[in-house]
Order: structure tokens, then C-alpha cells, then sequence
């Protein structure tokens, strides 16, 4: 049996066992299915902490990205609820990355010319300016944040992949270490991008894995809305654009859901009066 068979024969099984419940989106005129992570949950904007988080993750994504939804381990979220625990030690997000402000579909590009064309533009890119540029932009002129490890880049069929480290000072000489995955994809001709980060041991190969699972999932979820090879043909205008956006998209969501855990580290420094 070809391989080729056996890969597309997983992703339905894996799309009628675990998407069965994904929403439908309509962006640009085309459909998309968006779902969480098996065992994680969305963050509700009727509740006031969590829409908190939600607004500070929408005004860092600016105009690059439109924030679809953000969610947490169900277990995490529940007890953030109850009162039982103060932060998210894990937190994720799925966007739909914007070109020049607004979510166009990438003409003319297959998912894996997509891919390509993206990993091979991410070695130049200063991924520290870009997430600065964004700080700024969220919490002021004044804000700080730490660097960030030369990201790590992977890609497979699914996604590509971008993963980075940043260290924050807690006080008695400690840091906490915080990993960071982004995957991008092209779903129906639209480039979505799905985060996680993680506060603490989880190291940056689980998060890399984990996040080759959720794509998979969600390519699979999505193969009853993917146009045909005549519909990837139409349109041979427009593509670098929007790799240009994915890139940018790309460094601002693994910005925020590492900022999201790291702005309590910036507002201590913050009331503390260092710069």
C-alpha cells in the first residue's frame, strides 16, 4: 500500500475521531474548521479574567494577526475558575494571519510551496525587533521583556514549525524558563497559525511534538473544504505577500503566548521602577 495512502488514511481517522465538534469559520468567503486541542479549552470573553487575557493577546497580534480563539488545558482552566490557582502554566491560541491588515487567501500556493517558501524566509528575520516592535505596541514605549533564543524551525506535511526559549528573572537570583511553539499552516487557501506555551519543565521538543499532532488534526479536519488542484492553479499573483505576512504572523503569536505569562515579570520590574 503506498505511504502516501496510509498518511491520508490517518488523517481521516484522526479527523472523525477527534474533530467531530470543530466549529466552521467563514473568513474571505472561505470555510475553515477551528478546534482546540483534544483536552484543552476555550477561554471565555463573558469572564472578566479571561477576557483579560483575551484583549491583551488581541492588541499584541495587532493588525498581523486575527486572533480567532485562546485556550488552556481543560483541567487548568477549571481550576483558574474555581479560585484553586492564580496563572495558566499553559496557554494556546489559533489566528488567522492577516496581509497589509486584512485576511486575504494565499493565491496560487499549494500548503507545502507555502511551507517551503516560508522556512526559507525565517533565518534573516530579527526575531527579537519584531517582538519588541509588538511589546511596545501592547503595553507602551516603556516596556521590556526578555530575549529570545535564535529560533528553532521545523516543518513537516502538516506545518511549519517555530519554537523559541525566553528566560525570565523571578527574584533570588531564579529564572523560569519559557517555551514557546508556533505552527503555521494553509487551510482552504487561508494561513492560520496555532501557538502553545508552556511555564516551566515542559521543554521545547514535547511542545514541538504536541504541536505536530494538532496540526495534523486540524489538516485533517479541514481536508472536506481544501480545494482541488485546479483551485490551487487559480490566481499566480500575490503569494510572496502572503508569506511576508505569515512570517511576520508567525513571530508576533509566538510573542504572545509567550508575553501572556511573562507581562506579571514586566510589570514587577515595572512597579519596582527598573527599565
Amino acid at each position: 500500500m503506498p505511504p502516501r495512502f496510509l498518511v491520508l488514511s490517518g488523517l481521516l481517522l484522526v479527523c472523525l475521531t477527534n474533530t467531530a465538534n470543530a466549529e466552521v469559520f467563514t473568513f474571505a468567503g472561505r470555510e475553515i474548521a477551528l478546534d482546540p486541542p483534544q483536552g484543552w479549552c476555550r477561554l471565555e470573553e463573558s469572564r472578566p479574567a479571561e477576557a483579560d487575557k483575551i484583549a491583551l493577546q488581541r492588541k499584541i497580534h495587532g493588525t498581523a494577526n486575527h486572533l480567532v480563539m485562546v485556550y488552556t488545558p481543560c483541567d487548568e482552566l477549571a481550576a483558574l475558575r474555581a479560585g484553586q490557582r492564580a496563572e495558566i502554566g499553559l496557554l494556546g491560541g489559533i489566528t488567522i494571519i492577516q496581509q497589509d491588515g486584512a485576511i486575504r487567501p494565499a493565491p496560487g500556493l499549494s500548503r507545502a510551496s507555502f511551507l517551503d517558501q516560508l522556512v526559507r524566509s525565517i533565518p534573516g528575520l530579527d526575531i527579537n525587533s519584531v517582538m519588541q516592535a509588538s511589546r511596545e505596541r501592547a503595553l507602551g514605549p516603556d516596556a521590556r521583556g526578555p530575549a529570545y533564543a535564535v529560533p528553532v524551525v521545523r516543518q513537516d506535511e502538516f506545518a511549519a514549525y517555530l519554537g523559541s526559549s525566553a528566560k525570565i528573572a523571578v527574584g533570588d537570583g531564579r529564572e523560569i524558563v519559557l517555551n514557546a511553539v508556533n505552527a503555521v499552516t494553509l487551510l482552504n487557501g487561508l494561513p492560520v497559525g496555532m501557538s502553545i506555551a508552556a511555564l516551566g519543565d515542559i521543554s521545547l521538543d514535547t511542545l514541538f511534538a504536541q504541536q505536530q499532532r494538532n496540526a495534523a488534526t486540524l489538516v485533517a479536519a479541514n481536508l472536506a473544504y481544501e480545494p482541488g488542484w485546479f483551485g490551487r492553479l487559480m490566481g499566480a499573483t500575490g503569494w510572496m505577500s502572503a508569506v511576508r505576512g505569515a512570517l511576520i504572523g508567525v513571530i508576533i503569536a509566538l510573542l504572545c503566548t509567550i508575553g501572556m505569562m511573562g507581562q506579571k515579570w514586566w510589570r514587577a520590574r515595572q512597579a519596582a521602577g527598573e527599565k
